[in-house]
Formats: C-alpha cells, structure tokens, sequence
C-alpha cells in the first residue's frame, strides 16, 4: 500500500518548498527528472506535466533497449500520478490547477 507518509519530501518538491528556494510546480510546464539504471547509467526523464507525458532520453539507447528503460519509468509514473494527485495538481476536470 502506498503511504504518503513516506513520499513527504516529494511533495514538498512539488509544492515547492524543498529545495529552498523553489518552484511550485502549479507555475511550470515541464520537470527534468534524473533517472539511474541499475546504478550504471543515468537518463534523462522529461515530465511534461499538462499532458501527462514522460519522455526519454537516454544516450545508450542500443546499449539499454526498452525493456530496461521501462522498468525505470513505470515506477516513476506511479510516484508522479500519486504525489500529483495528493497534492491535488489536477483540478476536478482533469487539467492542472493554475499557480496561486
């Protein structure tokens, strides 16, 4: 089960409170988020917050193939959609409240 207990530090990334100064991310369109492979490569991940997108860009593409790289993102969306939702980014019609 998940419990947003654990993930308080990412929400305050996204309320923009942590690191200091910050962001609310109510106020950007896009997220650079840094992801790790296996503790052996890094990629890049492109969240595009409005429409619900992660793109990928990893310069070891022929090296890493898609199934890696899946595995990687599929649990980041799953955070993201999470936090996104406690922290109540999208507003009842589904698009991104505006920043306050």
């Amino acid at each position: 089960m998940f419990q947003m207990q654990a993930y308080d530090i990412l929400v305050d990334y996204v309320n923009g409170l942590h690191p200091i100064p910050s962001m609310k991310w109510f106020e950007v369109d896009i997220v650079y988020v840094p992801i790790n492979i296996r503790s052996m490569h890094w990629i890049l991940g492109v969240v595009y917050l409005a429409q619900r997108i992660i793109f990928v860009y990893d310069s070891l593409i022929g090296i890493n193939g898609d199934n890696r790289l899946k595995g990687a993102i599929i649990p980041l969306a799953k955070v993201l959609s999470r936090i996104l939702h406690a922290t109540s980014y999208y507003g009842k019609n589904g698009d991104p409240k505006s920043a306050e």
